[in-house]
């Protein structure tokens, strides 16, 4: 994004000024969750801005103990996303050789990825880019995950959130 175009006169604020600035967030930790009610991924979410748009990226890191054992969404206060997913395919219990799966959704649409099956050291990757239009109001955005069926899916340490504003 080119930088912002001030005109004569306009109010430049600090909001303004970091558009088009990537800014990011990491997971501190380990995280598990062994129901199937979605829960905040502590460390990837941010403060949208009303009336804007954001294109975010995720990279988590997890562990599910069986091939459709994880499931990952969105949380917004107040706006509309557009989800490009890519992730193991459910079904698939290892993450070597795994054949991947390419699907678009919506912000509080779950979506279940296969598992490396509790293997040793068996971790995958769940990966989307996603856009945020945001409505009139601030709120706070977070990706959420939960066990899709049954077990405990875990989101694993510096999984990772880039955020940018648009406009």
């Amino acid at each position: 994004m080119p930088y912002p175009n001030f005109r004569a006169g306009q109010i430049v604020t600090a909001a303004l000024l970091n558009a088009g600035k990537p800014e990011y967030t990491m997971t501190s930790g380990d995280q598990a969750n062994t129901t199937t009610t979605v829960a905040d991924i502590l460390g990837l979410g941010f403060w949208a801005l009303a009336n804007a748009h954001y294109l975010c990226e995720l990279w988590i890191a997890y562990d599910a103990p069986t091939a459709t054992d994880a499931k990952f969404q969105w949380w917004s206060a107040n706006g509309a996303m557009e989800r490009n997913i890519l992730a193991l395919e459910t079904g698939t219990t290892t993450n070597v050789n795994s054949n991947m799966m390419a699907i678009r959704r919506g912000p509080g649409t779950a979506q279940a990825v296969g598992g490396p099956g509790g293997t040793a050291n068996g971790y995958s990757v769940y990966h989307e880019t996603s856009m945020l239009h945001t409505a009139g109001t601030d709120g706070w955005v977070t990706a959420q995950f939960a066990a899709n069926a049954s077990g405990t899916a875990t989101v694993r340490d510096s999984s990772l959130l880039v955020y940018t504003r648009l406009a």
